[in-house]
């Protein structure tokens, strides 16, 4: 029938998934994910995060004006990021749950990194974000 089947899919691309390789070379990057780590716990203290990755070799500058409508002006941004996967465990701790976010630095702004997190209403749906917590071991 088609449920089993739809299951059966979904089983078989979580039992497929792997979770990709941190691929920054920055010699803050533990520190990094340390921050990432903390961060989604202060923000989620439900959450047992067991891995933070981080998605890019560097950061990212970004530099550009953008206007403004609701303050009618112009607006100049200087920010660097750097996306980051973080994996929770399951309740049960047979699954890890990827979420996202982004270490964002304002230059302007002169403050360190900042990590922005996604709204979590519950663990995810789809099955490309679920992973057998075997592969964090």
């Amino acid at each position: 029938d088609a449920v089993a089947a739809g299951q059966a899919l979904r089983d078989e691309i979580i039992k497929a998934n792997q979770p990709p390789a941190d691929t920054f070379t920055g010699s803050d990057g533990a520190k990094l994910r340390a921050q990432a780590k903390k961060t989604w716990e202060t923000n989620y203290p439900k959450h047992k995060v067991v891995r933070a990755v981080l998605r890019a070799e560097a950061w990212d500058r970004r530099s550009a004006w953008e206007y403004n409508r609701g303050a009618q002006k112009w607006v100049f941004h200087d920010i660097s990021f750097i996306p980051v996967d973080v994996y929770v465990a399951s309740d049960d701790g047979k699954y890890a749950y990827r979420y996202f976010g982004r270490l964002v630095q304002d230059h302007r702004a002169g403050t360190g990194p900042q990590m922005l997190t996604e709204m979590v209403s519950g663990p995810p749906v789809a099955p490309a974000a679920i992973f057998l917590m075997a592969k964090f071991k």
